[in-house]
This record gives C-alpha cells, structure tokens and sequence, in this order.
C-alpha cells in the first residue's frame, strides 16, 4: 500500500510538531533548504552506519564532521549530483568511521 504523502506532509508539519518549529527556522530561501536537506540525509547515513549511538553521541559526531572540510566538500559534492543527476544520494555519500573524525 502506498503511504498518502499529503497527509504524512500534515502530519509533520502539525503546529505543535518539532519538525514543523524546525522547517519554520531553517526552511526560508533554496540555499537554506538545500543545506537542511543534505545534513539531514547525512545524518540518516549516519543513523544507519552507526546503530548503538544515542542522542548525545549522534549530535557530537554530526557535529565533528561538519568541522571536517574534506567531507563538507565530499557532502556538497554529492548533494550536486544527487540533484543534478536524480540519482540516489545514499550511493554517493560515504562516512568515515568515528575514530576517523
């Protein structure tokens, strides 16, 4: 069964809802959405790669790649050919290991 995505859209955008307050701040000019969108499928990558992290631990290494300029660099790389090409942003994103950050 496909999912409506109407109503999930309503769903997460509900006013009392957290994503809805985020997509408020950080959803206002193309730039801004394009940037929300590539951390946001970094740390999905990220999420998948590395199970057992919890919250804190997620937050710290999001945070330490983004100080990293070779993979803000690798990330920008493949947020263009995602868009450029159509193609499936999870095949051309890599993430190093958490000892490597």
């Amino acid at each position: 069964m496909k999912k409506d995505f109407l109503k999930s859209m309503c769903d997460i955008m509900n006013e009392q809802n957290t994503f809805s307050q985020f997509f408020e701040e950080y959803f206002n000019d193309w730039d801004d959405i394009i940037a929300s969108i590539m951390l946001m499928k970094a740390y999905q990558a990220m999420c998948k790669k590395f199970t057992n992290l919890d919250y804190d631990e997620k937050l710290h290494y999001i945070k330490n790649l983004m100080k990293n300029s070779e993979f803000r660099q690798k990330l920008a790389h493949s947020m263009i050919l995602f868009m450029e090409n159509n193609s499936n942003i999870k095949h051309t994103l890599s993430l190093p290991n958490m000892e490597n950050i």
